[in-house]
């Protein structure tokens, strides 16, 4: 039981689409035009990026960016993010340089970003955080706002907060009610979060 409500508090999914709920936006707040999951963009696997901006982002090239959240606890990633060896975000990184190797066809057409944030929060891939940080400059540039690339920030980590506090709050319902209601309970308490979001 535990491990199904921590599956289910820790949903890779729901992550995956509220990080990309706050890019979505400030491309068009940047006013640069781009779609989401664009249909020419397939790997060999048939998957598609999440985005592609429409205009020339740098050298060129149009940005095409994938969002991917690894879990941190996974049994694929704890040799890497459970030892003192290793520092925080190796999940991140391990994840982006995935990316990178199955979106590397794209390499001659476009620039690739891998956006890769761990379900604890961490993110030290220099390209997302490099992305982030020239995306708050071009919405800055348009709303004249020098502090829009600390607010990026900030959304970022309050999406990421909220999983965390679903999370818990999920461990302190079936602490508080240990009998089979414990599933849906946990879902409640996830969809009233999401609601305040």
């Amino acid at each position: 039981m535990v491990w199904h409500v921590a599956r289910v508090l820790r949903d890779n999914s729901t992550m995956h689409s509220r990080l990309n709920d706050i890019l979505r936006p400030a491309f068009k707040t940047a006013q640069i035009p781009a779609v989401k999951e664009p249909v020419g963009l397939t790997r060999e696997d048939g998957k598609r990026p999440d985005g592609v901006t429409l205009i020339p982002w740098t050298r060129g090239m149009p940005l095409t960016r994938d969002v991917t959240v690894p879990d941190t606890f996974a049994d694929s990633h704890l040799v890497d993010t459970a030892t003192g060896d290793h520092m925080a975000g190796a999940a991140a990184d391990k994840a982006a340089s995935t990316k990178e190797a199955k979106y590397r066809q794209l390499a001659n057409s476009d620039a690739f970003v891998p956006v890769a944030v761990e379900t604890v929060g961490t993110c030290t891939n220099h390209l997302a955080v490099e992305l982030t940080q020239e995306l708050g400059r071009k919405v800055s540039a348009v709303t004249e706002d020098s502090r829009e690339t600390g607010f990026l920030f900030q959304h970022f980590h309050h999406r990421i907060n909220v999983g965390h506090t679903v999370f818990t709050v999920g461990f302190a319902l079936m602490g508080y009610n240990n009998n089979n209601n414990n599933n849906y309970r946990v879902q409640d308490a996830a969809h009233y979060l999401r609601r305040r979001d």
